[in-house]
C-alpha cells in the first residue's frame, strides 16, 4: 500500500502539465481524485502529483530580474 504525503483539501501540481489542483479523495493503494479549477474532477496516480509551492511575488520579482 503506498503511502502519501498528501492530504485531503491540499493544492498539488500536476507534473507533466503544472496545472494546479485540489485533492479531494486519496486511496491506500496509490490513486488520488483531485478537482480542476474548472471543476472538472479526475483519478491520477500520486506519483504524477508534485506539491503545490507557493512563491510570493516579491521573489518572482526578484529571480526574474
Amino acid at each position: 500500500m503506498a503511502q502519501s504525503d498528501f492530504k485531503v483539501g491540499e493544492k498539488a501540481r500536476v507534473k507533466s502539465t503544472g496545472i494546479e489542483v485540489i485533492i479531494s479523495q486519496i486511496s491506500e493503494h496509490g490513486f488520488a481524485v483531485v478537482k480542476f479549477e474548472c471543476g472538472y474532477e479526475r483519478m491520477l496516480l500520486i506519483n504524477q502529483l508534485k506539491p503545490f509551492i507557493h512563491k510570493p511575488a516579491a521573489l518572482r520579482a526578484r529571480k526574474a530580474a
